[in-house]
Parts: C-alpha cells; sequence; structure tokens
C-alpha cells in the first residue's frame, strides 16, 4: 500500500465517521480488500447532506462488506427527494437487496421515483421474495401513469392469481398505461379474478374495459367480465359490446342487470 492509497483510505474512513485520532496504522491493516477498495472509491465521492450528517449509515453500508456499497453511495448521493434516500438506504442493508440479482435496477427505479407513492410502492415490491415477473412488475410498477394506478399495478404484481396467470404480462401492461385509477381498479378486478382469467374472453374483456367511455361503464364492464352466469352464456359478447356502446349509466347498469341475470340469460327474447 503506498502513501496515496493510504491518505485515500483514511479519507474514507472520516467519512465513515472515523475521528482522525482513532484511525491507526494497525486499523488500516487489519481492513480486507474488499473494504479497501471501497474506502479508496469512497474518497472520490462527495456524500449529499443526508449522509454527511449520518455517518454512521455510511459505516453500516461498509461494514456488510456489499458489493454494491459503492454503487449505493453514489445513488444516494445523486437523489433529492428525502423519502427516495431512506428508502434507498434500507433497501441497501436489507438481506433481501444486497442478495438479489436486480439490486442496481431496483435501487435505479426506487432514487427516480418522481411520487412518494409510487416510490413506497417499488421499495415494497423490491422487498419482496423474488416473485416469477420481477423485473417486468417493478419496471410497470415505476411506469404506471401516477402514484394511484401504480398502487393497483402493485396489488396485481403480488397477487397469486397474477402470478399464475398466463395473461399476466399483457394484463400488467394494460394496467399500468391507464390514466383513471378507478379503471385501474377495475382491470385489476378482472385479471386478478378466475371466472374471468379461466375464460376465453378473458382478452377481449380487458379491451372493452380499457377503452370504455367513462369509469361507470367500466364498472359494468368488469362486473359482467367477472360475473360465471354472463361469462358462460352464449351472449356475453352482445351484452358487453351493448353495454360497452352507451353513454347513459341508468341504461349500462339495466344492461348489466340482465347480462348476469339466469332468467334473462335463458329466455329466448333475451336478445
Amino acid at each position: 500500500m503506498n502513501k496515496e492509497e493510504k491518505e485515500r483510505i483514511i479519507k474514507g474512513l472520516l467519512k465513515c465517521g472515523y475521528k482522525k485520532e482513532d484511525i491507526s496504522d494497525e486499523m488500516i491493516l487489519g481492513l480486507d480488500s474488499t473494504k479497501i477498495s471501497n474506502l479508496i472509491k469512497l474518497s472520490d465521492i462527495d456524500l449529499n447532506d443526508t449522509l454527511s450528517s449520518n455517518k454512521k449509515i455510511v459505516l453500516d453500508m461498509l461494514n456488510l462488506n456489499s458489493k454494491y456499497f459503492i454503487y449505493d453511495i453514489k445513488l444516494i448521493s445523486n437523489t433529492e427527494p428525502y423519502y427516495n434516500i431512506m428508502h434507498l438506504i434500507n433497501y441497501a442493508k436489507s438481506e433481501i437487496g444486497r442478495k438479489s440479482k436486480y439490486h442496481e435496477n431496483d435501487m435505479r427505479l426506487i432514487a427516480n421515483a418522481s411520487e412518494e407513492k409510487k416510490c413506497e410502492y417499488l421499495y415494497n415490491y423490491a422487498l419482496k421474495k423474488e416473485l416469477s415477473y420481477h423485473e417486468e412488475d417493478i419496471n410497470a410498477i415505476s411506469s404506471a401513469k401516477n402514484g394511484y394506478v401504480s398502487y393497483w399495478v402493485y396489488e396485481y404484481a403480488i397477487n397469486e392469481n397474477a402470478q399464475n396467470s398466463k395473461y399476466h404480462l399483457s394484463d400488467i401492461e394494460l394496467i399500468k398505461n391507464i390514466d383513471s385509477p378507478k379503471v385501474a381498479h377495475y382491470l385489476y378486478n378482472c385479471a386478478t379474478n378466475l371466472v374471468s382469467l379461466n375464460s376465453d374472453k378473458h382478452e377481449s374483456d380487458m379491451k372493452l374495459i380499457k377503452e370504455a367511455k367513462d369509469d361507470d361503464i367500466a364498472k359494468y364492464l368488469s362486473l359482467c367480465a367477472c360475473n360465471s352466469n354472463s361469462v358462460n352464456s352464449k351472449h356475453h359478447d352482445n351484452d358487453m359490446k351493448l353495454i360497452s356502446n352507451v353513454s347513459d349509466h341508468i341504461i349500462a347498469k339495466c344492461l348489466y342487470e340482465c347480462a348476469v341475470n339466469k332468467d334473462s340469460l335463458n329466455s329466448d327474447k333475451h336478445e
């Protein structure tokens, strides 16, 4: 170890909260190669106010000997909103976060979250035991139109029926691209409902809900799509199209009630 390296190690230790008088040659010689490498790199990083005033956080992260230490410190130091910073720190220090093969992508998405709600859902999802569609799901939460919609994307991503659905990727894509939280909710209901998931009409029903004229029409479409009487009826496609084409909410409700009623469905005058 040359003089310059030693000075940079000392500078890194000072950023971790050590006092100069407590740093000895013996202490430096006792550091393992990973910590030495991280301390040398840390010496060149300008810490933000959160890390500068809470040096124990930096020390705790160093002591975890994570291979992501420098990546994490740099990212945290370049992040501004406090709620983003704290979620980043907690994820970086967590056992799941340190061991995740998606660590860098998850950290980046949490850092870039533009809304507090979205940041929270990203953090919560990242700390789940890795699910089948981890990368696709967390990217979908991140790219949802707003924080309220990101909630339904998050709920969908962790739902057991959704995890086992052959429509998983196409359904989460539909939900994340919706502006209305209510329509996102109705799509979520349909995308996690076994009656709908087991129907060969699922994809066409989801499309009609997405393209509904307004929230109320979307609600009646989703109720039909999740109702076994309607789904198993030969009239289902026609009934769904009729509901989607009306503008009056009272008429839409009446059409829905007929579309799920067994007596009406069995009547030769249904249509």
